[in-house]
């Protein structure tokens, strides 16, 4: 069963488990949101941990990790509320396929680059 966890730290000992250190304040944060059984948004620049947060945090809850690929244009109420995994495939693959028609000959990237 996925579960929320009994205290806060037992939270982070199951990150420490999954090799994830988190702070208190984290915790917490993580804790009451379980406990409330609502969703918390992390938000910060590349580089600071939030998908290994949330891949231990997963891991520590026995659960699968879905991870929402962000693109401009998407706000958080579509992100949180009108998310549609299927949607998401769709763009995925249609900028794979864009991208793959534009660089069909590796020296075309550099091209792309400078605008042409």
């Amino acid at each position: 069963m996925h579960g929320i966890f009994s205290s806060v730290e037992s939270l982070q000992e199951s990150l420490r488990a999954q090799v994830y250190l988190a702070d208190r304040q984290t915790a917490v944060s993580l804790y009451l949101a379980g406990r409330l059984e609502k969703p918390l948004l992390f938000e910060g620049p590349a580089g600071t941990g939030k998908t290994e947060l949330a891949k231990a945090l997963a891991g520590g809850l026995g659960a699968p990790l879905i991870r929402l690929q962000c693109y401009e244009g998407l706000d958080e109420a579509k992100a949180l509320y009108e998310w549609e995994y299927g949607k998401q495939l769709l763009f995925t693959q249609i900028l794979r396929d864009t991208i793959g028609a534009l660089l069909k000959d590796p020296a075309d990237i550099a091209a792309v680059l400078r605008g042409r």
